[in-house]
């Protein structure tokens, strides 16, 4: 059995919890912890687990075997400080951090400690995901010359008026760092490193937030493809998120968690 601690209880807790009761891994969510202690106090009684009142009570249990660290990005490097020094292994919620150099940092802390750090980006697990790796490295498509981005998703004005979300301070940017992120990463591990980019992102007249709701962008890839991103939450109602990738013997489109080859 392996003792999990989830810090952080907001949208994507319940995914968590779902995962950690569906797993076959032998896990259980030993203890929660968040910014409320009445909805903590709630949350724990309803999914019959342990409220915790501090980080520090976490990292000093002998019993947590991992934590999972799902707070907003601005609330990450103290928790990680703190998990480290107890040699708590940590799967965190993308993004690391706001920027590159704050993520760096976060990276280093664990790593000079030799302490786990995993972040989240469950799309490579994903069946259709890692059959399209496959092919890609069988050389299924030939020379990868072109790949199309779409991230065509909706969020009401209630998703942005929650404190914080949207807002460089807290999140570091808008659909780009919140949800683009997740097929971003997904093009990258599936053909490599971006090497150029010419974008523009946008604040369109649905939302009122800080950052962008909107990214449009054309690239260079490291594989010798060019490359296209759309990327939205003012697509209503919301569209599922799509890679299309042109090779010289085959294309390939994944969406939906479906992936079809055309030869």
């Amino acid at each position: 059995m392996m003792n999990i601690a989830l810090i952080g209880l907001g949208m994507v807790s319940t995914t968590h919890l779902t995962a950690i009761r569906s797993s076959d891994q032998n896990l259980k969510l030993y203890g929660v912890l968040g910014r409320d202690p009445a909805r903590t106090a709630a949350f724990a009684v309803e999914n019959r687990t342990r409220a915790y009142a501090s980080v520090a009570e976490i990292a000093g249990d002998s019993a947590i075997d991992f934590v999972i660290l799902a707070t907003p990005p601005d609330a990450r490097r103290e928790i990680v400080e703190i998990l480290v020094a107890a040699k708590k292994p940590i799967l965190m919620e993308k993004p690391v951090e706001r920027d590159f150099a704050a993520a760096t940092e976060i990276v280093k802390i664990c790593e000079t400690a030799s302490v786990p750090l995993g972040i989240v980006f469950q799309h490579r697990a994903r069946e259709a995901s890692v059959e399209l790796k496959s092919a890609i490295e069988a050389g299924t498509l030939g020379e990868i010359s072109t790949v199309d981005l779409r991230v065509p998703w909706w969020r009401n004005q209630n998703y942005y008026d929650a404190p914080g979300r949207g807002t460089y301070a807290r999140d570091g940017g808008g659909v780009m760092i919140s949800q683009a992120i997740h097929t971003l990463d997904l093009a990258m591990w599936l053909l490599g490193p971006i090497t150029s980019v010419q974008a523009m992102m946008r604040r369109t007249k649905l939302h009122m937030l800080e950052a962008e709701d909107w990214a449009g962008a054309l690239f260079d890839m490291q594989c010798g493809a060019i490359g296209s991103l759309i990327a939205t939450t003012a697509s209503y109602p919301g569209h599922a998120e799509t890679i299309t990738i042109q090779g010289t013997k085959a294309s390939a489109h994944l969406g939906s968690g479906v992936l079809t080859i055309q030869y």
